[in-house]
């Protein structure tokens, strides 16, 4: 419980911070019918990030966040600017398009960018696991300040939002009314994709205010449902990752989701003329539902899976080596491995595979092996890995195998120009053999870190 608390609580500190404004702007969203702005505002502000990342700038960095903010104003003008009283094309349709379009600028920006794709991910899914209680705490300075900007503007935002005519009619500038909104909107986006990705922020705006929508009607209740049910969701989401290993950010998606889902259940159940009839027919529903997943787990085992996958990039090696029998079950081919006398000129031959596939596969066998010579040739080539991934996989295996070599590249991984989640698991792999990390943040620039990675380096040449 003490490890639970140690590593969730900054996490489900932000994931409170972000359901509050989140839940309140949803309802604006989901009574103005353009479910999909949050999606799409958070795409541009993603896409601001991802340019600065081309040019160099530090994901985590001050001038990430401004370009990021720069979009996100720009999108704010034109979803301002796109609202017509009498829509000949639905505003939802313009925005769909925005969104499509920042993706594909985004990928396109990405490709051209060291690591790009690496970013593309993190900027969907974020990591929000390894946010710090600084950061909780400008965030939710930032939200407190754009909440007293809407309390204090409250009646437009809602007139606009709620009562559209209405505003229409006493010759209200809705656009420049809308432009304000967007912009408070485009403060709190580029500060919560930063931190939790697009979807999970879409997750936020919209699942919480919807099932406030189907049980509320005034604004308190609807805020106090909405609060309630994310904050709910954050909090078994948060557990489950932490339980069964997943990812942080996903997982609350996925229990929002399924909240949604109860909530609509029994909505529907609530309302219906015959209550019992409705209840059983969900209690039916769920049952096919079961029945259909344990079927497709039984028949699309992973291990069946894995299997498949692997037939085709192991048929020459097991022919060369006389792995028929091994299977993938590594002790067995490490000692097939051993019997044969010009193993190591064939591991030579296939460590540069372009297939990371087979690199890793190879990379696991030495580690197995875990003779001098094999811990010599992985030692040899881990360094010029082109892979961060399977660079700091290599490194891991030579650390285990008791190699001093390994420790030097993990080291090294904690550079700025390496991913983040990189970053994390290579840090995470360090404190695991020091008991200490010298103040390292995976998540700062490298400025903040340059004095933490001349310790991890001191330690390392001192025999770690």
């Amino acid at each position: 419980m003490g490890d639970l608390l140690e590593l969730m609580a900054a996490p489900f500190a932000v994931c409170v911070v972000l359901v509050g404004i989140h839940s309140y702007l949803g309802m604006h969203v989901i009574q103005r019918k353009v479910i999909f702005v949050d999606l799409a505002l958070a795409q541009i502000a993603a896409l601001g990030a991802t340019f600065s990342f081309l040019l160099g700038i530090s994901p985590h960095g001050r001038g990430a966040y401004f370009f990021a903010l720069g979009f996100a104003i720009v999108g704010a003008a034109v979803f301002a600017l796109t609202r017509m009283r009498h829509e000949r094309i639905p505003q939802e349709a313009i925005i769909g398009i925005v969104y499509a379009v920042a993706l594909a600028a985004a990928i396109l920006v990405a490709d051209r960018a060291p690591e790009g794709a690496e970013h593309i991910k993190e900027s969907l899914v974020g990591a929000i696991l390894w946010v710090t209680w600084p950061t909780v705490l400008k965030t939710a300075a930032i939200y407190l300040a754009v909440g007293a900007i809407h309390v204090a503007l409250r009646r437009r935002f809602l007139q606009i939002s709620f009562e559209p005519e209405r505003a229409y009619a006493e010759k209200r500038n809705v656009r420049a009314w809308d432009f304000i909104f967007y912009i408070t909107f485009a403060f709190v986006i580029t500060s919560s994709v930063a931190i939790a990705g697009v979807l999970l922020v879409f997750s936020f705006l919209v699942i919480p205010a919807v099932v406030a929508t189907l049980f509320a009607t005034d604004i308190v209740r609807r805020l106090i449902v909405g609060w309630s049910v994310g904050i709910a969701a954050c909090l078994v989401g948060m557990v489950a990752s932490y339980r069964f290993d997943l990812p942080s950010g996903p997982a609350v998606v996925v229990t929002m989701g399924f909240s949604l889902a109860l909530a609509g259940l029994f909505y529907y159940v609530r309302e219906a003329d015959n209550r019992s009839s409705a209840l059983l027919k969900v209690v039916g529903g769920a049952a096919l539902l079961t029945g259909v997943a344990v079927t497709l787990a039984i028949f699309l085992a992973p291990g069946r899976l894995a299997q498949i996958e692997h037939d085709h990039e192991w048929e020459a090696h097991a022919e060369e080596l006389d792995f028929h029998e091994c299977g993938e079950d590594l002790v067995c081919q490490a000692a097939s491995l051993q019997t044969s006398d010009r193993w190591q000129e064939h591991v030579k031959d296939h460590l540069d595979d372009p297939d990371p596939a087979v690199r890793e596969h190879l990379a696991k066998l030495l580690g197995e092996v875990g003779s001098a010579e094999g811990l010599a040739l992985l030692a040899a080539i881990v360094p010029t890995e082109p892979d961060p991934l399977l660079r700091l996989e290599f490194a891991g295996i030579l650390v285990d195998a008791g190699h001093h070599g390994g420790l030097e590249t993990i080291v090294g991984l904690l550079a700025d120009d390496v991913p983040p989640l990189v970053r994390d698991d290579a840090h995470r792999l360090l404190l695991d053999e020091s008991g200490s990390d010298f103040g390292y943040d995976p998540m700062a620039d490298a400025a903040t870190n340059e004095g933490p990675i001349r310790l991890w380096r001191e330690w390392v040449a001192s025999g770690g």
